[in-house]
């Protein structure tokens, strides 16, 4: 690199680093690179910033900088982070279901944050979004076999997503009932989508 580099992180086994650079390996790289263990190589465009934090989440990488920029790397192309956060950037760390970041900010989002916020799957906390509608339920929860979601009869469901606890998703289904004995024990995120709005509920399995 032609300066400096402020973070590593291996995403699809490749070595991702960021940092104050826009050449690496003698090769155009805008602030981001990745090094398949040969050579090193631009990820897409990069980015218009430096880059200060990296992190996986939710089988992406997302990629946070100088002046609050965040954003993340499917693998094959990048794609925006809400709006980002009124300053720098400096960490990023992954905690149970969602994404923290730290730094010199004090908004994120739009939200007052004093140096540190938190973005789960949904844009979401949990609990505020559990709150949202209670007459949408899961049963039986602990399950071993399967589940049924209940949604009032006036909610038209679009899918239900299943993650595990570090923010992968694991299960995609577009009924109501459906089978969970192929997850393994322990607590897991349900998503579900209607028309209407995006419920967030726990579950345990046994």
């Amino acid at each position: 690199m032609n300066n400096s580099v402020y973070s590593l992180a291996v995403f699809g086994g490749e070595l991702y680093a960021g940092g104050n650079f826009t050449t690496a390996g003698g090769n155009a790289a805008n602030y981001i690179a990745k090094w398949n263990g040969t050579s090193w190589s631009a990820v897409g465009v990069g980015m218009s910033d430096p880059v200060s934090a990296l992190a996986v989440y939710n089988g992406e990488l997302y990629v946070a900088g100088w002046y609050g920029t965040i954003s993340k790397w499917n693998g094959a192309s990048w794609s925006a982070v809400g709006t980002g956060c009124n300053s720098d950037i400096t960490a990023l760390a992954v905690y149970g279901v969602s994404l923290y970041a730290g730094g010199w900010f004090t908004t994120a989002g739009g939200n007052s944050a004093n140096h540190i916020a938190k973005w789960s799957i949904t844009g979401v906390d949990v609990e505020e979004n559990a709150l949202k509608d209670n007459n949408i339920s899961v049963f039986p929860n602990p399950a071993n076999e399967e589940i049924t979601i209940n949604l009032p009869v006036q909610q038209t469901l679009i899918n239900i997503k299943i993650y595990d606890n570090t923010g992968k998703l694991l299960q995609v289904h577009y009924l109501t009932k459906f089978s969970i004995s192929a997850l393994s024990a322990g607590q897991y995120l349900v998503i579900i989508q209607t028309e209407k709005n995006t419920i967030t509920k726990k579950i345990t399995i046994l």
